[in-house]
């Protein structure tokens, strides 16, 4: 299957809009799948570049087919630095292909002219795209996305095609937004006789033709897995049940937060509602989530969407939070080393401790929309000043994720290093690097609440399809099927739901837009 790698460039606080587009290109994977293309989004969030922005400029060099910048106020010097690999790249290679979109303003203030003058003076006046809000810059980018991919549908089908893919994704590949008379330009320079280009084609066409056959094969035999969701389910599915999703045989893992991950049950939805299933026939989505669906999510535009659809929900367990707090803040606050938990009483103490030294501590969270966030937010009381959403909007906490490197967390651009730190995560989820440090630099600390921990639940969330008009079973596809079995879930399901379950069904309740497992 041929692989078209996107990067998403931006503000590290431009976490939402990121994560639109890592759905939307799930959204767009279900166009392509039959055709034996996959489309990868990648971040500064993903592991594969441990937090490194040498590694990011190499991805962009040497990788990616798609750069996509989002620009809102400002440019950071990281993201300057990618703009500028990414459009030198270009214009020595014709490739990558360069996604700009730039938030719409009604005054042009000093920062965004930067932006522009930027932008004009490396790739000319009409290289941008503006958007005006969530929906705006998802419609833009999928379309834009889907240019791309249909002008390059020769290329990108011929997987078995002898030479460098990179190459062959070179032909044709001109800028979609470059101004009309650019693009006549080098379809001039580049000139190719009809009858060769033809000749072209029909050789193409039968590699596309062999290839769809073999794909088709593999497609019939497996459905694709898609698995969306953060970081602390994955990690409870591998160290409590054994399975590594990052491994799991026709799969693919989008690290998401929560809020986001259950977007894609209502694009799947929306996506059945609008061809009867057609764009799902090779693939599954499965949602993985540290927290529970509410109002948030059902609204009546929801209900709307899921009239051929309900969500079907199974919880795997909790797991409970965990603060871990550096030894120096612990050792201030006169908390002793042995201790293993701490009350939301003696939390909120000292997360105010810390807001009021922010040259001197700093505090780190998961992002808005992550299960692990939202359960500790409901720790406070509405009426309390800890708000965690406004701390990171104005910069007074900082996000960090499971790859997070320790020169981060301790230092974050403080001249002399060693900043002490306190991290809102869980029992699984916390950076990883804080591992080799445990009891020499950090205490971790239970939450509790009247003596007993608190904990965020650990659910799996997927889209059962009506079988029938009357709506009274859902069917569910093959590989979600396979993968409860492979975690042992018949042990939480009651008998007779299991039996129907595994025939690739489960009866409907009622009105119930969420029907649960177990």
């Amino acid at each position: 299957m041929a692989q078209v790698k996107i990067f998403i460039a931006g503000a590290k606080d431009l976490t939402e809009e990121r994560n639109h587009i890592k759905i939307l290109v799930n959204d767009i994977n279900s166009l392509y799948s039959s055709k034996g293309i996959n489309l990868v989004a990648y971040s500064y969030e993903h592991e594969h570049f441990n937090d490194n922005q040498e590694e990011y400029n190499r991805f962009i060099e040497k990788e990616a087919d798609i750069v996509i910048f989002i620009f809102d106020k400002y440019i950071g010097s990281g993201t300057e630095v990618e703009f500028f690999k990414a459009t030198d790249t270009q214009l020595r290679e014709n490739r990558p292909e360069i996604l700009i979109l730039l938030h719409e303003y009604n005054e042009i203030t000093p920062d965004i002219a930067r932006i522009q003058g930027l932008i004009k003076g490396r790739l000319g006046d009409k290289y941008y795209i503006d958007y005006s809000n969530l929906d705006s810059l998802r419609t833009k980018v999928r379309e834009r996305i889907t240019r791309y991919i249909e002008r390059n549908m020769p290329a990108l089908s011929a997987v078995d095609a002898p030479g460098d893919k990179a190459a062959t994704q070179k032909k044709d590949t001109a800028n979609a937004m470059k101004p009309a008379d650019t693009q006549k330009e080098k379809a001039a320079e580049h000139g190719i006789s009809k009858k060769v280009r033809a000749l072209i084609y029909s050789m193409l066409g039968i590699i596309v033709i062999l290839a769809g056959i073999l794909i088709s094969q593999l497609l019939t035999s497996s459905d694709l897995l898609i698995f969306a969701g953060g970081g602390s389910v994955n990690n409870y599915i591998e160290k409590k049940l054994g399975v590594n999703i990052k491994e799991y045989p026709n799969s693919v893992y989008a690290n998401l937060a929560s809020g986001s991950a259950w977007s894609m049950l209502s694009e799947e939805a929306n996506r059945y509602q609008e061809d009867g299933g057609k764009g799902q026939e090779h693939f599954s989505s499965l949602c993985l989530s540290a927290d529970d669906i509410d109002s948030s999510f059902i609204n009546e535009k929801t209900r709307g969407i899921f009239v051929n659809a309900r969500i079907i929900r199974y919880s795997l367990g909790k797991e409970p939070l965990v603060v871990y707090v550096h030894n120096k803040i612990a050792a201030d606050r006169n908390i002793p080393n042995i201790n293993t938990t701490i009350s939301v009483d003696s939390l909120r103490m000292l997360m105010r401790y810390a807001l009021s030294k922010p040259d001197d501590i700093r505090i780190f969270t998961t992002s808005k929309s992550s299960g692990t966030l939202r359960r500790y937010q409901s720790c406070f009381p509405p009426a309390d000043s800890i708000d965690l959403e406004k701390m990171l909007d104005n910069k007074k906490s900082f996000l960090y994720y499971q790859k997070s490197n320790s020169a981060y967390i301790n230092a974050l651009d403080i001249p002399n290093g060693d900043m002490p730190y306190i991290i809102l995560g869980s029992e699984y989820y916390y950076p990883q690097t804080l591992d080799a440090e445990k009891e020499k630099c950090y205490t971790a600390l239970y939450v509790s609440y009247n003596g007993h921990h608190i904990e965020k639940p650990m659910n799996l969330y997927f889209v059962g399809l009506y079988e029938d008009k009357d709506g009274e079973y859902c069917t569910i596809k093959k590989p979600i099927i396979e993968f409860f079995k492979d975690i042992n879930a018949e042990k939480n399901i009651d008998e007779e739901t299991w039996k129907e379950f595994v025939k690739g069904r489960i009866k409907t309740d009622g009105g119930s837009l969420i029907l649960k497992l177990n």
